[in-house]
């Protein structure tokens, strides 16, 4: 998960350096950001989420930094 991280930030400079006038590429490259951050989250959704909520132990505040993270991506 840390390298769609990674892509993710690259992804995001990529857009920025886009010439404005070149809105082909911009689009091209949002699309790509968009099926990578929906993919990401997804993946966590399925497997980080669920892991959390069950193997560690409530009282280290495992459940306040679940309930954080599915807050974040709705």
């Amino acid at each position: 998960m840390s390298q769609d991280h990674d892509n993710i930030r690259a992804l995001f400079l990529k857009y920025r350096a886009c010439s404005p006038n070149d809105r082909m590429e911009k689009l091209s490259v949002a699309r790509q950001l968009v099926t990578t951050i929906s993919q990401h989250a997804s993946a966590e959704e399925r497997t980080l989420y669920p892991m959390l909520a069950t193997r560690v132990p409530k009282e280290d505040g495992s459940k306040l930094l679940h309930d954080m993270m599915v807050m974040d991506d709705q």
